[in-house]
């Protein structure tokens, strides 16, 4: 069977050092605070609202604020100022499963390179790709980039 999938990915640059970056990211229960498009769901005494390797995260994602779709997600990479990435999937991962990351590059200068993406793969992931999604996503993947980068200038 041919895997199927589809990657997004929004790079950015933010005026501030990757920990403070991080510090935003990694505080799962305030993304409702500073965004739109992906907030905690049932937050749990699991996470304890910052994310760690192992921890699993139920975030609500919007597709331009059309739909709230719950995804259930476990934190596989969680590396303070550098890298957070979560991996999910609906009921099999050969139906739908996703990966949401966020890679942190210092910049030298002050600022910090944020690369965010988000892959789709199996055989539900044309739908999560189909015009429509895949356009609510992008949109959303920006604004995300936005919101993050006026909350870490806060």
């Amino acid at each position: 069977m041919k895997s199927v999938g589809r990657t997004t990915a929004v790079a950015l640059d933010i005026e501030a050092p990757p920990d403070r970056i991080w510090s935003v990211l990694a505080d799962t229960r305030s993304y409702a605070d500073w965004n739109d498009h992906l907030r905690p769901d049932r937050p749990t005494e699991s996470t304890a609202g910052m994310l760690r390797a192992g921890a699993i995260v139920v975030l609500r994602l919007s597709a331009s604020q059309r739909r709230f779709i719950a995804l259930r997600s476990t934190v596989t990479v969680a590396h303070p100022g550098y890298e957070a990435r979560w991996v999910g999937r609906c009921m099999a991962p050969w139906l739908l499963s996703w990966e949401h990351s966020f890679d942190l590059t210092d910049g030298g200068d002050g600022t910090t390179r944020v690369l965010q993406t988000l892959t789709w793969r199996g055989l539900l992931a044309p739908v999560a790709g189909s015009s429509r999604w895949a356009a609510g996503f992008d949109h959303d993947m920006d604004a995300l980039g936005e919101a993050l980068r006026k909350r870490v200038g806060d």
